[in-house]
C-alpha cells in the first residue's frame, strides 16, 4: 500500500510538473504574442505618421498642381489676347502698306504722264489731249 501511494504521489507530481511546464509555455506564448502585439501596435503608429506625412505631401501637391493650373489659364488668356493684339496689328500694316503701294503706283503714272506731257512739250506743242487734266 505503500508503494501504491509513492506511485500515486510520484504520478500526482509528474502531473504538477506537466501542468507546470504547459503553464510556463503558455506564459512564454503569451508574452510572445505580447511582444508581437506592441511591436505589431509601432509598426502602426509608424505607418499612421507615414500616411499622415503623405497626405500632407499630397494636399500640398493639390494645391501646387492647383496654382500651376490657375498661372496656366492665365497665360493663356494673355497669350490669346496677345494674338489678337498682333492680328490686328498686322492687318492695320498691311492695310498701311496697301496704301502705300497704291500710293506709289499713281504716283509711279503721275510722273510718267508728267514725262510724257514734257517729251510732247518739248517735241513740238502742247495739245488739248497733253494738258495734265487730260491725262489723269
Amino acid at each position: 500500500e505503500h508503494m501504491s501511494r509513492i506511485k500515486d504521489l510520484e504520478h500526482r507530481l509528474s502531473s504538477v510538473t506537466n501542468e507546470q511546464e504547459r503553464a510556463i509555455d503558455a506564459r512564454v506564448q503569451l508574452q510572445h504574442r505580447i511582444n508581437e502585439a506592441a511591436r505589431l501596435e509601432m509598426l502602426l503608429r509608424q505607418e499612421e505618421g507615414s500616411v499622415a506625412k503623405h497626405k500632407a505631401s499630397l494636399d500640398c501637391a493639390e494645391q501646387k498642381l492647383d496654382i500651376l493650373k490657375s498661372e496656366y489659364y492665365e497665360l493663356k488668356l494673355s497669350y490669346s489676347q496677345k494674338v489678337l493684339q498682333l492680328e490686328n496689328a498686322l492687318r492695320t500694316a498691311e492695310d498701311k502698306l496697301s496704301l502705300v503701294a497704291d500710293v506709289e503706283l499713281e504716283a509711279e503714272v503721275f510722273i510718267a504722264n508728267m514725262a510724257s506731257r514734257q517729251d510732247r512739250l518739248e517735241g513740238g506743242g502742247e495739245s488739248a489731249a497733253g494738258s495734265p487734266l487730260a491725262v489723269i
